[in-house]
């Protein structure tokens, strides 16, 4: 698949490539998405391992409460975290507990925060 561009992202609830992409590339940035890597808008075995290391290492990785494993599988553990670091951006509320199987595909709230920060990442 080729390269896509990080663009300004709708903020439609959306998961989808661009979205994706955009993730990659702000990953990228961050250096947690190796650098030879396309972002290609498919958030795969390698995208996930990357925002597990953000989750783990980044900016706020004590406060986001993320302990799993990386292992490049985003379950509930990662995407819970995620949602955490989004609460300190002030960009979401996450529900506590968490719901189970809560994750940007079936989830417009939480993927509009995500557009928002990377939006504002982008800037």
């Amino acid at each position: 698949m080729a390269e896509l561009n990080w663009v300004i992202l709708q903020i439609d609830g959306s998961w989808g490539q661009y979205t994706k992409a955009a993730f990659q590339h702000f990953l990228k940035s961050e250096g947690y998405y190796a650098q030879a890597r396309e972002c290609d808008g498919v958030f795969g075995y390698w995208s996930q391992l990357a925002l597990q290391k953000w989750l783990k290492y980044g900016p706020g990785s004590n406060l986001s409460g993320y302990s799993g494993l990386l292992d490049g599988k985003a379950g509930d553990m990662t995407w819970e975290a995620l949602g955490m670091r989004l609460a300190l951006y002030g960009l979401y509320s996450p529900t506590l507990p968490w719901p189970k199987g809560r994750y940007p595909g079936n989830s417009a709230t939480f993927c509009k925060a995500i557009q928002r920060f990377l939006n504002n990442a982008r800037a």
